[in-house]
């Protein structure tokens, strides 16, 4: 299954030359120095491997403006001592892991959480109270190292109880 994740990498960018910023095997781009007449850089995003969008730069003093359409972002020559952190959103395919299931409420303990690794899954199927066919279900997903999120799918378009949308 595939969901849409965040990944991260900081990198240092060479006025000179390329460099190649990798967030895993399936992901990556270079990024390319160009000098302009007021000591600034315009780096180029090229050769991307993968199917992803850039979410953010940062330097280590603020954020980079970055142009979508142009796949460019601009910095000053002082700020090439910075390390840049790119964040970019990419669908993950997650693979199930094959753990018990659990029935609402919602309880996973700590050894199901240590058992997953970066990147697996596993399903809760969530049956709601006094509505026994409506039925949702939640996901436990290890989005990286140390992180655990829970995602809940809503399959019923406009789903409200107790007037909210869920």
């Amino acid at each position: 299954m595939f969901f849409k994740t965040v990944l991260s990498a900081g990198t240092k960018l060479s006025p000179s030359k390329e460099t190649l910023v990798k967030f895993n095997e399936d992901t990556e781009f270079t990024v390319s120095p160009t000098a302009t007449d007021d000591d600034k850089y315009v780096f180029r995003i090229h050769d991307e491997k993968g199917n992803f969008e850039i979410k953010s730069i940062k330097n280590d003093r603020e954020d980079v403006d970055y142009d979508f359409e142009a796949k460019t972002f601009t910095t000053e020559i002082g700020q090439l001592k910075d390390k840049f952190e790119i964040e970019i959103t990419v669908n993950i395919q997650y693979t199930k892991n094959q753990l018990t299931f659990i029935n609402v409420p919602v309880y996973v303990t700590v050894e199901q959480m240590k058992n997953l690794k970066l990147y697996e899954y596993f399903e809760i199927p969530l049956d709601l109270p006094g509505h026994r066919y409506l039925k949702l279900i939640c996901y436990v997903k290890c989005v990286e190292e140390g992180l655990i999120q829970i995602h809940i799918k809503n399959p019923y378009n406009g789903l409200t109880i107790q007037g909210m949308q869920v």
